[in-house]
């Protein structure tokens, strides 16, 4: 996209010392002009994040929101090679063990309450009971051993990955609401992202808060990422746009302001960590920022439909989106809302995504894989 819209894009630098009147005063204008609300989710996807990649040449794991089932795409063949049915209420995050021998994943309900473990060899699928729909990102601890969950009745239970049980449930109430969360690279502190738009840190064994809350000038916590260093955390706001969080001086550092109806759902580093995807799929735009400056350098649209994540192979080169297809493109932007029921319903009524791969210098797509439903965030090749 050329230059024109890449002004467009309303970019901010927030001093450190921003005030909280001035902040609160532009997340109202910008929920006005929304006027809907959409249930926080989350998840983060880079290959240097454990739980992310599937080993070398590896499959890329998909859950497929309104099937209730994971498939296994062959991104080189662009083809799906295996299904996994009977997955859960709403499959919306995964993540896979470090040796690669099992796929957790956390069902959003709302029904149903639990993770779903698929043991890939076999094709045997256990279910872990939660205490309330895994509604949001669960993350790997960086050794693989913990599965942290966080759950709509505000907590976060973390799962022992070896015997596939809850061994701790931590309250997350500072504020509650917890819509997505990161885990330090000492697996000391969780960072969680609360739907009121605030991120707080919390041991990872007592739950005790250990860095209190921080107002992320925005509202509506969705899908973030932490760079590699752990010392930036970029925490996404549907209501508003990225803002990025320096973990050890524990501040805002800056916030990069979006259109009003762009609809931030999530936000990916890549394996470089020399960008930032940003999948808006209010305004169905992709937006690439420099992860170091927020600085926007690109801005497009996957002509399949709304793009709700990016994972990314090892090298950076190649992109994989998950698209809600081509339906989305006649949903006006104020009703975007309509996008994640249409999602929701995808097992019933019929609604396509695709799998797409875009070349991330070129911003030209390689290949497209139209599926049977409606692909969420996954696991990729690394």
């Amino acid at each position: 996209m050329g230059s024109g819209s890449v002004i467009r894009e309303k970019t901010t630098m927030m001093s450190r010392q921003i005030s909280l009147g001035r902040a609160a005063r532009r997340i109202a204008v910008v929920a006005l002009a929304l006027g809907l609300f959409v249930a926080p989710a989350t998840a983060a996807a880079n290959p240097t994040i454990p739980g992310s990649t599937t080993g070398p040449n590896g499959l890329v794991y998909l859950p497929m929101y309104g099937e209730g089932s994971v498939i296994a795409v062959d991104p080189v063949a662009n083809k799906v090679v295996r299904t996994y049915p009977g997955i859960g209420d709403h499959p919306l995050v995964l993540k896979m063990s470090l040796d690669q021998k099992k796929v957790f994943v956390g069902n959003f309900g709302p029904v149903g309450w639990s993770v779903a473990v698929i043991h890939v060899d076999t094709g045997v699928v256990t279910q872990i009971p939660t205490l309330g729909p895994a509604w949001a990102v669960s993350q790997l601890s960086h050794d693989g051993r913990y599965f942290y969950v966080p759950t709509a009745l505000s907590v976060t239970q973390v799962i022992d990955t070896q015997t596939e049980k809850v061994v701790r449930t931590l309250p997350i109430l500072v504020p509650p609401i917890p819509a997505h969360l990161e885990v330090s690279n000492d697996d000391k502190t969780l960072y969680v992202m609360s739907g009121p738009g605030t991120v707080t840190g919390y041991d990872t064994v007592t739950g005790a808060v250990t860095k209190p809350p921080l107002f992320l000038n925005g509202a509506v916590s969705a899908w973030g990422a932490l760079n590699a260093r752990g010392d930036k955390l970029y925490a996404v706001n549907y209501l508003s746009g990225i803002t990025v969080v320096d973990t050890t001086t524990w501040s805002v550092d800056r916030t990069t302001f979006f259109e009003p109806l762009a609809g931030a759902i999530s936000a990916t580093l890549t394996p470089d960590g020399k960008q930032l995807w940003v999948c808006g799929v209010g305004d169905g735009q992709i937006r690439v920022l420099d992860a170091e400056t927020g600085h926007t350098e690109r801005i497009f649209k996957d002509p399949t439909g709304a793009v709700i994540y990016a994972g990314f192979s090892p090298d950076s080169k190649t992109a994989y989106l998950s698209s809600l297809g081509p339906w989305t493109s006649n949903i006006p932007d104020l009703l975007q809302a309509l996008k994640f029921g249409a999602a929701f319903f995808s097992g019933t009524i019929g609604t396509k995504g695709s799998f797409d791969q875009y070349d991330t210098t070129t911003f030209q797509m390689k290949k497209s894989l139209p599926l049977d439903g409606t692909p969420i965030a996954g696991a990729y090749p690394g």
